[in-house]
């Protein structure tokens, strides 16, 4: 990254911002101390609160099943298509994100936010069937874009979420735990991918293959068709698991049983 190191502009305008400290809540006296026993009180926060804490769970399984996407996505892509026409379509994918922040920012997002997330996912595996389902660079494209043009989405209700439920004075531990605790799942899905894709699915859809008589009529069979089961295998574990947590009522109803940091003033000003 050639601006490694260096102030970016939205980090220069961030220095002309001043940002009033939060009032200290009772979690934050609770959790203060040296550095390290802040860090450890950002994970004692999180399990304390079994509802945050299995939503977590929930988006770091997601990030795990996604990660092995991320590794595979290009050489899926370039067996059935040239470089140059798979770089267009990542182009085509990449307006989808593009258009769906525009449309979040302008919007605002959802109000029930676990359900976005969890509806998202959902719209996402369904992309990643329609960009694996045929070796087709117009079905790629769409499904490329669908995820794409979702992903904003998710990734705004799940930051709300998680900024409306935490302590103001005390996110910056939290979020930290957070993001390592669903970015750490990332790396172990990329050292699995290539023996997995390789050594499991790409030879059960040879020619001859052990699923290349049931499969074969349907995605096809020959080089990269291992790549679009593992794909579609990956979407189908990615909607077992957004059902599992719909099905359960702590994550279901997170927003309505925890309170926000921040009442809502509208709420706050009626009559009990």
């Amino acid at each position: 990254d050639a601006s490694s190191g260096l102030l970016e502009e939205g980090h220069v305008t961030l220095l002309a911002v001043r940002f009033p400290a939060p009032e200290q809540s009772e979690a934050g006296r609770e959790g203060a101390g040296k550095l390290w026993e802040e860090a450890r009180y950002g994970l004692t926060y999180i399990y304390r609160r079994k509802p945050l804490w299995s939503f977590l769970l929930y988006f770091t399984s997601i990030n795990f099943v996604f990660g092995f996407v991320g590794v595979l996505l290009f050489p899926l892509m370039l067996s059935f298509a040239s470089e140059a026409t798979a770089g267009a379509a990542f182009s085509l994918g990449a307006v989808g994100m593009l258009v769906g922040s525009l449309v979040v920012s302008a919007w605002g997002g959802p109000q029930r936010r676990v359900l976005t997330v969890i509806g998202a996912d959902v719209v996402i595996a369904v992309g990643l069937v329609i960009a694996a389902i045929r070796p087709s660079i117009v079905l790629f494209t769409i499904g490329a874009f669908i995820v794409m043009f979702v992903l904003p989405l998710a990734n705004s209700a799940s930051q709300a979420l998680w900024q409306s439920k935490v302590d103001l004075d005390i996110q910056g531990r939290v979020f930290a735990v957070r993001r390592a605790m669903a970015q750490a799942a990332i790396p172990i899905a990329y050292l699995m991918a290539g023996p997995l894709a390789d050594r499991v699915f790409e030879p059960l859809m040879a020619e001859g293959g052990a699923l290349a008589g049931a499969l074969g009529p349907f995605i096809g069979v020959g080089d990269g068709r291992g790549y679009a089961l593992f794909f579609i295998v990956l979407a189908l574990v990615s909607v077992l698991a957004s059902l599992v947590v719909l099905a359960y009522q702590p994550i279901r109803t997170l927003e309505e049983t925890m309170p926000d940091v921040i009442p809502d003033p509208v709420q706050a000003e009626q009559p009990a």
